[in-house]
């Protein structure tokens, strides 16, 4: 971090203040300790000298590095985010659009424009779902209207619960059996996240079981905060979190024995992210409620590809960005706060979904004019294990 000052070399100001405040909530919370039920497993004979160590070797440079980061680092940090501003940085993004995209035909300005058409296209969805719903009134007021609807929202985190293992039934009963004839070891367990991670995690995400299957996949879900989760998102985040997404596709490559190291070593999210968003599709058209949730999701992920490649290859600053991202996505002020932070702070990353989406999309396609049998297409895809989309 010194050596990047001298250098010019050094991160948002933005960010910074995120780490800052997350180092100061570790502080407060003390969330690395163990809870309870954990202490009391660990054996008296050594229970002094563990937390001499937490004291000495952990606590203690928490705080070092917290008081560095306000002092000495976060008075030099770039008053905007992105590569674009660092020495070298378009070439840099560049190298990370191909490692996040397992492309090499991709370049940042192909991507902005197709981002923008992909926007575009949805945003036509989305207005012929308000026509047929028969909402008067622009599309920013409908979605308005959904977002402010009592009745788009679970009553309690007991309610969205059931609501998500109900949903995960009716697609094991439905959708599986339509698209997929191969089964897999065990189903996905359902957890809340936990409350002291609430404020930093998005409103669900995915843990992958352990190899030997002795620990299962979880949908971890935020059900602290009643607003992140609307009923007609129910059916898209069960598909791209659950089965077939994330708990079906790598709980496959686990009872196949894929190599550890593609699960554990090599992440290639254009292939892993771009399924979960392809598992998304098997949402009915007709079905206006869900499809009108799968929509808000895609739009989300196509923002993305315009909004990443805004910030480290035109140099977008961060209001651009966030005003960009507000127009189209259904996100709250935290929310759209917290993605536009991500995208600074890892650039490429989230290009992986969207292009992923698209890149199967298309192999599909040329596969069905060949052999009319999507069950096929998916075991092909899934055989081998999360690959680079170039070897796919």
């Amino acid at each position: 971090m010194k050596e990047g000052k001298k250098k010019k070399h050094i991160i948002s100001t933005f960010d910074c203040e995120k780490i800052i405040e997350q180092l100061n909530n570790v502080l407060k919370n003390k969330s690395y300790m163990p809870n309870k039920k954990n202490m009391a497993l660990i054996p008296s004979s050594i229970k002094k000298e563990y937390l001499e160590v937490i004291e000495k070797y952990f606590l203690t440079n928490v705080i070092k590095i917290n008081k560095f980061l306000k002092k000495e680092y976060l008075p030099h940090c770039l008053k905007e985010g992105g590569l674009y501003y660092l020495p070298n940085g378009k070439k840099n993004y560049q190298y990370l659009i191909n490692s996040y995209t397992t492309l090499n035909n991709l370049t940042a300005e192909k991507i902005h424009k197709l981002g923008l058409s992909e926007v575009n296209r949805i945003n036509i969805e989305l207005e012929n779902i308000k026509n047929k719903l028969g909402f008067n009134g622009s599309l920013k007021q409908f979605k308005e209207y959904m977002k402010k609807s009592p009745e788009n929202y679970y009553k309690s985190p007991t309610e969205t619960m059931n609501a998500y293992k109900d949903m995960r039934s009716e697609i094991n009963k439905t959708i599986m059996p339509t698209y997929f004839n191969e089964k897999i070891s065990h189903n996905y367990e359902i957890k809340a996240i936990p409350k002291y991670m609430s404020d930093y995690s998005t409103g669900a995400y995915y843990r992958m079981a352990s190899y030997d299957n002795s620990r299962k996949g979880v949908f971890y879900l935020d059900t602290n905060n009643l607003k992140s989760n609307q009923k007609y998102e129910t059916l898209v985040l069960s598909l791209h979190e659950g089965n077939p997404g994330h708990h079906y596709q790598l709980t496959h490559s686990i009872d196949n024995k894929i190599p550890k190291f593609f699960l554990y070593i090599m992440h290639n999210t254009a292939y892993i992210e771009g399924w979960g968003l392809y598992c998304e599709s098997f949402v009915d058209k007709d079905d206006l409620l869900n499809y009108y949730g799968r929509l808000n999701y895609e739009i989300m992920r196509a923002v993305r590809l315009v909004v990443d490649t805004g910030i480290h290859h035109y140099g977008w600053s961060y209001k651009k960005a966030y005003d960009y991202y507000d127009k189209y996505c259904l996100s709250s002020k935290k929310e759209t706060q917290n993605a536009i932070l991500r995208y600074i702070a890892n650039p490429g990353q989230a290009l992986g979904y969207k292009i992923g989406e698209m890149f199967i999309m298309n192999l599909r396609d040329d596969f069905l004019k060949k052999n009319n049998d999507i069950k096929a297409f998916h075991n092909h895809f899934l055989k081998y294990g999360a690959l680079p989309l170039c070897l796919m």
